[in-house]
């Protein structure tokens, strides 16, 4: 049984559709992680922007 999207949630719950899944992700920590390594620091905005 699916329930009906009914918008935006409130961070730090995000809802999104992939496909035909829907994916529902909590965060559930008191610290935001950032992307680890941080990728693509030593690349140009035009370089970033193409991938």
């Amino acid at each position: 049984m699916t329930a009906e999207m009914l918008g935006p949630l409130r961070h730090p719950i995000h809802r999104f559709v992939l496909g035909e899944v829907e994916i529902t992700s909590i965060l559930d920590g008191a610290i935001e992680m950032g992307i680890s390594p941080p990728f693509l620091l030593d690349e140009s905005d035009t370089v970033t922007a193409a991938i």
